[in-house]
């Protein structure tokens, strides 16, 4: 197989989306969400506060699952708004700023340091792509945070769901990135979840590789062409799909 292109999802792909930082952020967010509220006249318990929130995710990810997108962080709010009856059309242009900027607040860190130097080394044979959805963090403070990393440079593309209007599986996440959608027979997708990153991949016949370092979950009818449990496998791979 003849590889032009190799596309990665972000969170628990090249980035952890979970551990110490991921809960800090999510505390923060708790807090500047109370705060905000509480400043317009809305006095929030803390307890109906994360009891909705968690309701609000819920909604998030049913969206996510069965319509193939992603609510933007406005969406999430106004959803969430809704549910504390608070008026949806309170402000909250500052608020997603702030909610935002927690991602550069508290970064998260790399899933494997190797990544440092296998994205450059990478660059220099193929064009990267990140095709990622989203959810309360949009594409544009993403690329902040791989700025601040100095990996922003290696890519020539990216496909971030708050952006495009679609989700993975969906074919356009894929096609954004690719002048001509034929061009999926040369990429490698890499990502951690079977519904989104493997099926999505396995749709437009691309290859696809589930990174399991972070997420055992099963994949059902979508398996992947190969499991990585470690970026240090990835080159052993990589040939492997050369060679078919």
């Amino acid at each position: 197989m003849k590889i032009k292109y190799i596309s990665f999802d972000f969170w628990n792909t090249l980035f952890e989306g979970t551990g110490p930082d991921h809960n800090l952020r999510e505390n923060e967010r708790l807090k500047l969400i109370k705060s905000h509220l509480n400043d317009r006249g809305y006095n929030v318990n803390k307890s109906k506060l994360i009891s909705v929130f968690k309701d609000t995710w819920k909604y998030f990810v049913k969206i996510w699952e069965n319509e193939h997108r992603t609510l933007t962080t406005n969406e999430i709010l106004t959803y969430l708004f809704n549910k504390l009856d608070v008026n949806p059309e309170i402000d909250t242009d500052s608020l997603i700023k702030k909610i935002s900027g927690l991602l550069l607040k508290y970064p998260p860190s790399l899933t494997e340091d190797i990544i440092h130097d296998l994205i450059p080394r990478l660059s220099k044979k193929y064009k990267l792509f990140i095709i990622s959805d989203t959810a309360l963090t949009s594409g544009k403070y993403l690329r902040k945070l791989l700025k601040s990393k100095n990996l922003l440079k290696y890519f020539d593309g990216f496909s971030f769901s708050d952006e495009i209007g679609r989700s993975k599986p969906h074919r356009k996440m894929f096609s954004n990135v690719l002048s001509d959608i034929n061009e999926a027979r040369h990429l490698i997708h890499i990502g951690d979840i079977g519904r989104t990153d493997i099926l999505g991949a396995k749709k437009i016949n691309a290859k696809s590789i589930r990174y399991k370092c972070y997420n055992d979950e099963p994949l059902k009818n979508c398996e992947a062409d190969f499991i990585m449990s470690s970026w240090e496998n990835f080159p052993e791979i990589l040939n492997k799909i050369k060679k078919y």
